[in-house]
């Protein structure tokens, strides 16, 4: 990024330890939302389903969802720990073979996002277990499919067009004043809810 001698913003990664321009979704405070969520609906134990390849946005989902789950206080069951392909046929093929040797899932799952959700739901219900009644999921994103799946997803929606919006007007901003000090920008998602978490109360 040194080596770039034009105005730039950073989009979907707020780039730790390096000074510039970035816009990106609120990782903690959106997975939070997440979570309390499944905290209301009665949900006590949890387990996690995340993406086996490295990005910053899944590191932070991660770490947002392990404070998350303390200050609300759920049992996190780090058996129920997936770290699977982030793409839906991957993540589908890589919890079918995960589930062969499961025969108990906690309360719910969150899910680093919709794509690794709709995999494992559709492998969950290979198995035999019913979604959200058996077990519910929660996702992150709101990507398009996640409201035609069966069971249609709840998700935290990323707010994108805001994210675009203010990228550009950043970037207006840097390029009328020279002097324009470095910012970095989180903005903060809002809870779809649908029919894959189960109110348990």
């Amino acid at each position: 990024l040194d080596s770039i001698h034009i105005p730039y913003v950073v989009v979907d990664n707020v780039c730790p330890h390096i000074v510039c321009n970035s816009i990106c979704m609120n990782n903690d405070e959106n997975v939070y939302i997440a979570i309390e969520y499944l905290k209301r609906c009665g949900h006590k134990s949890i387990g996690y389903i995340g993406g086996n390849v490295y990005s910053e946005n899944f590191q932070n989902r991660k770490k947002g969802f392990i404070e998350s789950v303390k200050t609300l206080d759920l049992d996190y069951i780090k058996e129920h720990t997936y770290m699977i392909s982030p793409t839906m046929v991957g993540a589908y093929n890589d919890m079918l073979e995960l589930l062969e040797s499961i025969d108990s899932l906690p309360d719910c799952f969150f899910a680093a996002n919709d794509t690794i959700a709709l995999g494992a739901i559709k492998a969950l219900k290979e198995k035999g277990f019913k979604v959200p009644r058996d077990v519910s999921i929660i996702g992150f994103d709101d990507i398009p499919y996640s409201a035609v799946s069966s069971p249609a997803l709840t998700t935290v929606h990323v707010q994108r067009k805001q994210i675009g919006k203010l990228a550009v007007e950043q970037l207006l901003k840097i390029k009328k004043d020279k002097k324009h000090k470095a910012i970095k920008t989180l903005i903060t998602g809002n809870l779809i809810i649908r029919d894959s978490v189960a109110k348990k109360l």
